[in-house]
């Protein structure tokens, strides 16, 4: 059984920054990779691979400005009305 404890006055649990805490790294690690990996003398070798890293990069921004925001876009779309409210929440 997984832990999931939650402290008074915080609207989000273990859980929710476990989630936060994966989605940054699978970011970081997919850039890493493409850029590592998917480029020879600066150039990429795929077209595909550069929009992949640009998109990634750009998701990578706005974790930097708000760590939560791909938790809270992931809430947001949930059919789950307490999900959204918790996205929504300050």
């Amino acid at each position: 059984k997984l832990w999931l404890e939650q402290d008074e006055g915080d609207p989000l649990n273990d859980l929710d920054y476990l989630v936060v805490c994966g989605q940054a790294t699978i970011c970081y690690n997919l850039m890493k990779h493409a850029w590592d990996e998917c480029r020879r003398d600066g150039e990429w070798l795929d077209p595909g691979t550069e929009e992949l890293f640009e998109h990634a990069l750009a998701e990578w921004k706005k974790l930097v400005r708000d760590p939560l925001s791909l938790l809270n876009d992931r809430k947001r779309r949930s059919r789950l009305p307490e999900l959204k409210a918790q996205a929504e929440a300050p």
